[in-house]
């Protein structure tokens, strides 16, 4: 409502402004707006689009035909697309069917992707679940990033339920190879939360309670902050125990008073459908 009084507030709205005003409303999921929008750039602006603009246009877009064309327009535009360009379709498109062969079409015109680009690929190939291309993919880089390391450790996760103990290690390998990099060098502490949080879900996944006990201490002992969404899995973790939560942000771990013989079988019965739960997903 603010952007689009602000809007309403300028006179004569040039390229770059509704370049911006896209792409806030289509991050914010006001469709309607950001087509609205773009309509007025291209119609304004049909000729002096640059790569900003058309990476904005981007962000509207709803199926990978769509994109094609785009990508296409900029071409013969003479303002072929940059990395940017491809991970904002990888991003926007991120629930479509087919973008993971659309993802490796796209990293194939690219000689010395970046960082950004090669997560984008490995997370569209786990979101529509073509885990064979993840590793390969993986172990062709030169150098890894923190966001890769938690794309894998997110990838093992998964992995889990066809040979478990290997799966579990391997998440626990990439997680700490991830810390190492942003103890040896300097990296956004969005990028490490991120990473913490992969491995706090994997031991929520599992119920590893002291594991996970183990890194909120090592997650704070960085002088990191929990983030709600730990904080949220750490709370499903220490319940799912059969522990009781304190909240305060301590994580105090209390038990339960003594329970009844029902009340431990209908515990147990949660546990097993939760294993079982887990092993189907």
């Amino acid at each position: 409502d603010v952007v689009r009084e602000a809007e309403e507030r300028i006179i004569d709205i040039d390229m770059m402004c509704l370049t911006k005003l896209v792409a806030v409303y289509a991050k914010h999921g006001q469709k309607d707006d950001a087509q609205r929008c773009k309509n007025i750039l291209l119609s304004k602006y049909p000729s002096h689009l640059d790569v900003k603009a058309y990476n904005s246009i981007l962000t509207t877009t709803s199926t990978i035909q769509e994109a094609k064309e785009t990508l296409s327009t900029m071409s013969s535009s003479g303002c072929p697309p940059d990395e940017i360009s491809y991970c904002t379709i990888l991003y926007t498109l991120r629930l479509q069917k087919g973008i993971s062969a659309f993802a490796d079409e796209l990293l194939s015109t690219v000689k010395n992707p970046t960082a950004s680009l090669i997560s984008a690929v490995l997370q569209s190939h786990l979101q529509e679940g073509k885990l064979d291309r993840i590793e390969p993919l993986f172990n062709s880089l030169n150098r890894t990033f923190i966001r890769t390391h938690t794309i894998m450790v997110e990838y093992h996760s998964k992995m889990m339920r066809r040979q478990f103990d290997a799966h579990y290690k391997q998440a626990e390998s990439h997680f700490q190879k991830g810390l190492e990099i942003f103890t040896n060098r300097t990296a956004p502490q969005t990028e490490v939360l991120l990473l913490f949080l992969s491995l706090f879900t994997m031991y929520q996944r599992t119920a590893s309670l002291r594991s996970s006990q183990l890194l909120l201490s090592r997650l704070k002992s960085l002088g990191l902050t929990p983030t709600p969404e730990i904080e949220a899995t750490m709370k499903k973790t220490v319940t799912a125990a059969g522990f009781s939560y304190s909240g305060d942000g301590t994580y105090v771990v209390e038990a339960y008073p003594p329970i009844t013989r029902e009340d431990k079988e209908l515990l147990r019965r949660q546990k097993l459908d939760s294993l079982y739960n887990m092993l189907l997903a």
